[in-house]
């Protein structure tokens, strides 16, 4: 070994440690004693379980209201939608990884599966090493996919649209068919008028990529279009977009006003 793996190990350890530490899981399975087992085994490799739901609906609550950085899912899940159909869901409006578990090895699931464009599979049975390696390999990809897209976009970007990732595939998004901005936790949701896709960034970084002489910050959390406003609601403190209502807070008012130019 040379000297200089010798002091790479620990770098490398060190990033993984810090990785793991950071990660917050989400278990999606329906049998508790096997979704207690998996928690458990998750935890003693040192990442966070931020919840575990046993169908579709519990699933897209925990997502909902939390910062989900894997899925662990069973394919077989009671309820509304089964494992396939929830990581349908979840991938049209997230960019989250998900690994499926399934006691089946047929074709015709398999085909199904990976419709969904899952990360890996898990077949029950399975080791607490195929899983440590599994979560580990599945993370490493998916910070890669990251950063390689976020390089995508850096190179593609200009002064009249923004190039955003949705499930698979980067959108050419023109900046003057945004009707606004909505900050969403660590999200962004960008609202077109027949679409919305989720960015992973804060609201102020995409907002510093739009026109200024266009854009405006009505609220602590929306960005809105000026040019696709079709009225102001002052008694009720709304911005009216055609199908859709922005609200506008009582210090922002004024500078919105302002900008109208009204008579």
């Amino acid at each position: 070994m040379t000297g200089k793996d010798t002091l790479a190990q620990p770098r490398f350890k060190h990033y993984l440690q810090e990785m793991t530490a950071q990660t917050q899981i989400l278990i999606v399975e329906d049998e508790e004693l096997f979704a207690s087992h998996i928690a458990m085994q998750v935890e003693l490799m040192g990442y966070v379980v931020i919840g575990q739901a046993d169908d579709s609906a519990a699933a897209l609550a925990v997502i909902a209201e939390k910062s989900v950085d894997l899925i662990i899912m069973d394919i077989n899940l009671q309820g509304k939608y089964d494992g396939i159909e929830l990581a349908e869901i979840i991938g049209s409006a997230h960019n989250i990884p998900i690994i499926f578990i399934t006691s089946n090895q047929d074709d015709l699931t398999f085909r199904r599966a990976t419709r969904s464009s899952p990360s890996a599979f898990l077949i029950k049975p399975f080791s607490d090493v195929q899983l440590k390696r599994t979560i580990e390999l599945t993370l490493q990809q998916h910070d890669g996919k990251k950063q390689e897209v976020g390089n995508v976009e850096d190179q593609l970007s200009d002064e009249k649209v923004l190039f955003i990732r949705k499930r698979n595939k980067i959108h050419k998004v023109p900046k003057s068919e945004i009707y606004y901005l909505e900050a969403d936790g660590k999200y962004t949701r960008v609202c077109t008028k027949s679409d919305f896709y989720l960015v992973r960034k804060p609201m102020k970084e995409i907002f510093a990529l739009l026109p200024t002489q266009h854009f405006i910050q009505c609220h602590r959390s929306y960005v809105v279009n000026m040019q696709k406003v079709k009225s102001v609601d002052l008694d009720d403190d709304l911005i009216i977009l055609e199908e859709r209502t922005v609200p506008v807070s009582k210090r922002e008012k004024d500078k919105l006003l302002e900008r109208l130019k009204w008579i």
